[in-house]
């Protein structure tokens, strides 16, 4: 007659031992090893705990509508400053000759995103006026989306300083970015750059030029102008001509990622970790008590009763 195997069943065999014994405190290692281990390790590698992080993307950038544009003559103390705060206009009034003033913000890809910024303004020369230095500021709203909301005030600075008489500039560069530390996630926060364009009444020294540029060197995120380009014009016309076509690329952001965006992350790789360790763990645990390397015994009272054996 041809036998089968029709139902298999296991038994299972409990090995016990006091609880101040080298055996239970063997399962109680390898119990705190299988869990604690695989942190440590994915600290070590940066998956928890993790300082930073790095994203590429094309950051949300609006001109706030001010500007300041300033050029000086090293044969003329007179100078041109043209420029819509209120210091500036109100003290510098007799030395705008600005005429034009053009901006033209383009959605090239129709994302809601600027892609590009054209700046144009048109000054009078006044009669003699070597022009030695041209500086431009500005300001603009910087704003990141997903994975790190970030919102702050930054600025467009461009200087130059010229050495032969000229009457159009134009300038063709990239919106860059630098950053001393990495930025923290958190919705419209403004505390990463200071107010540089802040003029105290009181203080007519921090109106200057240079003063503004200091404040604004302080700060632990600034744009900047990367792959300049330009294009002159030296001629002896009585109006100067200033062009900036800026483009605004992706940039490389560093910040710091929120709790649950590590825990999004390191959760995988903490499980991977702990899958093998845990394996190596019981197969250490089974050596162990396999060769009654520690003192235990086993408890059978219950075997005959819960599987029918006799």
């Amino acid at each position: 007659m041809v036998v089968l195997e029709v139902y298999t069943k296991c038994i299972k065999v409990k090995y016990k031992a006091f609880l101040l014994s080298k055996a239970t405190l063997v399962a109680l290692l390898s119990g705190l090893v299988s869990v604690i281990l695989p942190f440590v390790l994915c600290s070590e590698t940066g998956g928890f705990w993790q300082k930073r992080d790095v994203v590429y993307v094309q950051p949300d950038v609006k001109f706030t509508g001010d500007f300041l544009f300033l050029a000086t003559s090293s044969e003329n103390p007179q100078v041109i400053s043209c420029s819509s705060f209120a210091y500036y206009k109100k003290y510098m009034k007799n030395f705008d000759t600005c005429s034009t003033i053009k901006v033209r913000e383009l959605d090239d890809n129709h994302d809601g995103k600027a892609d590009s910024l054209h700046f144009t303004i048109t000054a009078g020369l006044p009669k003699h006026f070597k022009m030695s230095s041209i500086h431009l500021v500005l300001p603009i709203n910087y704003t990141l989306g997903l994975p790190c909301t970030f919102h702050t005030q930054s600025a467009i600075i461009y200087q130059n300083f010229v050495t032969s008489s000229l009457t159009q500039i134009s300038v063709y560069a990239d919106l860059g970015l630098k950053q001393s530390e990495a930025i923290r996630c958190s919705k419209y926060d403004l505390a990463m750059n200071p107010d540089y364009l802040l003029i105290d009444k009181e203080n007519i020294q921090s109106a200057k030029f240079e003063n503004i540029i200091a404040r604004y060197a302080e700060s632990k995120l600034k744009t900047t102008l990367d792959n300049v380009l330009t294009t002159t014009n030296p001629t002896q016309d009585s109006t100067f001509t200033f062009n900036l076509i800026l483009k605004y690329p992706e940039h490389k952001i560093y910040f710091k990622p929120r709790f649950w965006q590590i825990v999004k992350l390191a959760w995988m790789q903490y499980i991977a970790v702990y899958i093998i360790i845990s394996w190596i763990i019981l197969q250490i645990k089974t050596y162990i008590f396999k060769n009654n390397l520690v003192l235990m015994y086993e408890d059978k009272t219950n075997i005959n009763k819960k599987y029918n054996l006799q």
